[in-house]
């Protein structure tokens, strides 16, 4: 399974929590903005791999979907098998003994990561101010 995941670093969780306010990140608000970033990245990698496979067929952006993990994480992962040659190139027999010289790679989850990074990352933020800001005036 190829994916990509936005998440909170677990080792920096216990020194985080430390901090006055962590708890707006686990409001409904900050977890809704999470999940439509990754809703984001999931239909930015669907749209990418019908513009930038050579003869996309439909099977690889079928399998690729919103995964949340913990409230702390959301991935946009893909269940194909060969979604990891797609993204980062292949060469070589695969299982079924075809031999490829040259499967270029793609990067069609790369490319949706870098392309809609900052609109999420401020979506999140802005979620998560909204919510600190109920806190300190409530």
């Amino acid at each position: 399974m190829t994916q990509w995941s936005m998440s909170f670093e677990p080792q920096a969780l216990s020194e985080i929590a430390r901090f006055y306010g962590f708890g707006v990140y686990l409001s409904a608000e900050v977890q809704t903005a999470l999940k439509q970033g990754g809703g984001t990245l999931v239909d930015a990698a669907v749209a990418n791999t019908w513009s930038t496979f050579k003869n996309p067929s439909g099977k690889l952006a079928g399998t690729i979907g919103l995964l949340v993990d913990s409230p702390f994480e959301v991935q946009a992962a893909v269940g194909s098998l060969y979604g990891h040659r797609r993204e980062y190139s292949f060469k070589g027999p695969d299982s079924l003994g075809r031999y490829f010289p040259n499967d270029p790679a793609a990067y069609y989850l790369t490319h949706a990561m870098n392309d809609n990074q900052q609109a999420v990352l401020i979506d999140v933020e802005t979620a998560a101010e909204r919510a600190l800001g109920r806190l300190v005036s409530g």
